[in-house]
């Protein structure tokens, strides 16, 4: 931890090397949220055409019954 890294005189070095990893978990993190919104938005938009083709079949079926 940090508190050990100013205890044996590594402090400097040892912050700046625990920020960088910090940046980089961040900046991990916000690719995998990203990825998630994608693949959530990609989702959404085959669910709702999945809904669309499913109406549509409805309205077909329901034309041939009234004949």
């Amino acid at each position: 931890s940090l508190d050990v890294m100013m205890e044996t005189g590594q402090a400097a070095g040892g912050a700046t090397a625990l920020a960088q990893a910090a940046l980089q978990s961040k900046r991990g993190i916000a690719a995998s949220i990203n990825a998630q919104e994608v693949q959530n938005k990609a989702m959404a938009a085959e669910g709702e055409a999945s809904i669309q083709t499913q109406v549509a079949q409805g309205a077909q079926r329901q034309g041939r019954a009234d004949r």
